[in-house]
């Protein structure tokens, strides 16, 4: 018998139930890139990679797309 491996929130770090994140968490993590790729602190591409899927990594992008009038 094997047992699963815990996993830990990508935001927070706390366990979580075998998801990615805690409950909501998935947003703050991508309001917290958000705002760092606004004050300029890393670029998109780099808060684009930080996210493990690809539907949050669209929202972000689409997130800025409008903050930036695109």
């Amino acid at each position: 018998m094997t047992t699963a491996e815990p996993t830990v929130c990508r935001h927070c770090g706390e366990p979580t139930r075998g998801g990615e994140y805690a409950p909501g968490h998935d947003s703050k993590h991508r309001g917290e890139l958000y705002q760092a790729v606004l004050a300029c602190e890393i670029t998109e591409d780099q808060a684009r990679a930080d996210l493990p899927t690809v539907a949050l990594a669209d929202q972000l992008s689409n997130d800025l797309a409008r903050t930036r009038g695109r």
